[in-house]
């Protein structure tokens, strides 16, 4: 990835969150698109409606997965690279010059806002909303 991505971020407070921070940080936007977000088998056995599947995918964190960008022109050389390596790398939307956050579907709908929702490490669950920390909690970013 050093050669071929960035900008990259872990997704430890969750791809809804951390898309955000990525795509303001390089002073750009996204697309997202939810036929294109893997699911793990675990997720989706337990989770068999792809929809809530995908909340939990987009929303929780994942300290093992990362998010990068990576120029179209060397996608495929990365790819190659990483699957040599033993490591996926999945497509899952696109960078736009326009700071706006979007998610787009495979059903045809335009597409809409993105969900700046995720897992923040400082909330404590009994505490009141960004206050204490603790074990942790869920937290939705509110727009200004």
């Amino acid at each position: 990835l050093a050669r071929g991505a960035s900008a990259l971020i872990d997704l430890s407070d969750g791809l809804g969150l951390d898309a955000p921070r990525l795509a303001r940080a390089s002073g750009c936007g996204f697309m997202i698109e939810t036929g294109s977000i893997p699911l793990e088998p675990a997720l989706a056995r337990l989770v068999p409606d792809r929809v809530e599947a995908l909340r939990h995918a987009i929303h929780g964190g994942d300290d093992y997965q990362l998010l990068a960008t990576v120029a179209p022109r060397r996608f495929a050389a990365v790819h190659s690279a990483l699957r040599r390596a033993g490591v996926s790398l999945h497509r899952v939307g696109r960078l736009t010059s326009q700071p706006d956050l979007y998610l787009s579907s495979d059903s045809g709908q335009p597409p809409r806002p993105w969900p700046e929702r995720g897992w923040d490490p400082f909330i404590s669950l009994d505490a009141p909303l960004g206050r204490g920390v603790g074990r942790g909690a869920p937290r939705e970013r509110t727009r200004r």
